[in-house]
């Protein structure tokens, strides 16, 4: 790839923080109280084409898994 991700996703996270940060100081100091807003980590990936619909259908049934009880 021609784009460094790591960097854009750093920046990315940097300048969503300072407008999230300037535009709503009241509703995020109830929750927010460290000096930073997102974690380290990051997760990029791809869908191998597929739509969205179906990206939310997979995530959608697995988050039901998720959530089901144990049978054993």
């Amino acid at each position: 790839p021609q784009i460094n991700l790591a960097n854009t996703t750093k920046s990315y996270k940097t300048v969503t923080s300072r407008y999230i940060r300037k535009e709503f100081p009241e509703e995020l100091s109830k929750y927010y109280w460290k000096p930073y807003f997102w974690s380290r980590s990051y997760m990029i990936l791809t869908t191998g084409g597929a739509t969205i619909d179906v990206f939310k259908s997979i995530l959608k049934n697995k988050e039901s898994k998720t959530l089901a009880p144990n049978p054993h």
